[in-house]
């Protein structure tokens, strides 16, 4: 799976605002909608908040991945969203988070989802990768990243 070809520039967001992570949630999730990403905004919302629950999807290092295969999914899509300031997450190091990357997926789609998180997953462990995707500012620096 090339995670170059999934970016969609419409779920790319710089100086995102939102104040706590429950706000972020449902903004993003929003902003899928808005984009014709989902068939059912509420079972999508409901799966993250269950995925949530499970356990932290926040890695550490300044970034969360919620995430959820759901029903309420029509096509496979992330968001990378750069915070305008770093928000309370439950996360592996106790860190605040200034970037989430939210992956949404249909249900009945397990090796793309896997793929797609254990690629992201790769990418974003590399320190020289995640400090240039920090400092991004359009959407043509974060393609030149995923190149």
């Amino acid at each position: 799976m090339d995670i170059k070809e999934m970016l969609e520039p419409e779920l790319v967001k710089f100086s995102f605002k939102s104040d706590t992570k429950e706000e972020a949630i449902e903004k993003i999730v929003d902003l899928m909608n808005e984009n014709g990403y989902l068939s059912d905004k509420e079972q999508y919302l409901k799966d993250v908040y269950a995925r949530e629950a499970e356990t932290a999807t926040g890695m550490g290092m300044g970034l969360a991945i919620p995430h959820a295969r759901s029903a309420g999914v029509k096509k496979t899509c992330f968001s990378l969203i750069h915070l305008e300031k770093k928000i309370k997450w439950e996360s592996l190091d106790d860190q605040p988070v200034e970037f989430i990357i939210m992956l949404a997926v249909p249900k009945d789609e397990n090796s793309e989802f896997l793929s797609l998180l254990s690629g992201l997953s790769m990418k974003l462990v590399d320190d020289e990768f995640r400090e240039n995707l920090y400092a991004a500012q359009t959407i043509e620096d974060v393609y030149q990243i995923f190149e």
